[in-house]
């Protein structure tokens, strides 16, 4: 993270006070619309959102498919994700489902862009608009799991799990749901939790068992508070008073990284 240092200019007599910091310009619809006209990129993204959620101006989804398509041919990936987005649902363009899956996959491949990589994954899954392929399906999963971000990361992870378009590993879903457990997915905290508990993929564990479900359980999984529960059986009090302190204790780093700046646009994985 990058730290403005100021510097206080100290006179003989008194301290001066310091220039108020100058405003951010902010363009203009007016100017917005030029640049766009003039062929720039991010402005016809901007003015494409813009038209597309009626901010600023009066909402009009065929006029903002269109600036979208002038940014996604000059290589913008979430102009290109959000383009595929109209044809897939006929939004502001007749429902186009191959020209959908043509700008998701620029999106995914070409800009390496994770949402589009899971929109891709999702239609490989259910045979929409290609011929379906859990095999695919599963590697662009991976694409997008490889990037950091949680949702992906538990996707992969039941993927090895049930065994769907990859060989059945339960370490390997272990494994990935620990990575999305540890950037602050409770339904991840709460599978890896279960695995724990049933010495599926990892040893049997009833106190990290219990750590995980009582992290899931603080941060609103209500399904995890049988489990907890249940673990918590197979413990004696100082191993429960062990695990509750551990689970207090990693859950607020997990909080803590989640809620840095410099975290964006994924929460930082922490180490168990």
């Amino acid at each position: 993270m990058r730290t403005l240092v100021l510097t206080l200019l100290l006179l003989p007599c008194a301290a001066r006070a310091a220039d108020p910091a100058p405003a951010l310009a902010v363009p203009s619809l007016d100017e917005i619309k030029a640049k766009a006209s003039g062929g720039d990129a991010g402005a016809q993204l901007r003015l494409a959102m813009y038209l597309d959620s009626g901010l600023y101006v009066k909402q009009d989804q065929a006029e903002a498919v269109k600036w979208f398509l002038k940014a996604a041919e000059q290589g913008d990936p979430e102009a290109r994700f959000s383009l595929a987005r109209h044809y897939m649902e006929g939004s502001g363009a007749a429902r186009n489902v191959p020209e959908a899956v043509r700008w998701y996959k620029k999106a995914a491949a070409e800009n390496n862009y994770m949402a589009a990589q899971m929109n891709l994954a999702a239609l490989y899954r259910a045979g929409n608009g290609v011929r379906k392929d859990l095999k695919e399906a599963a590697r662009w999963t991976r694409k997008a799991a490889d990037q950091g971000d949680s949702l992906a990361e538990r996707a992969m992870a039941d993927l090895y799990f049930n065994g769907t378009g990859v060989k059945k590993d339960p370490a390997a879903a272990a494994e990935w749901y620990r990575r999305s457990a540890l950037r602050g997915d409770t339904a991840a905290q709460r599978l890896l939790a279960a695995q724990y508990a049933e010495g599926m993929g990892v040893a049997r564990n009833h106190g990290t068992a219990y750590k995980w479900f009582s992290i899931a359980a603080m941060n609103g999984d209500t399904e995890a508070i049988a489990g907890r529960d249940a673990a918590a059986a197979g413990l004696n009090k100082a191993q429960l008073d062990d695990a509750a302190l551990a689970a207090e204790q990693l859950n607020a780093r997990i909080q803590k990284a989640a809620k840095e700046m410099f975290t964006y646009p994924h929460p930082q994985m922490v180490t168990e």
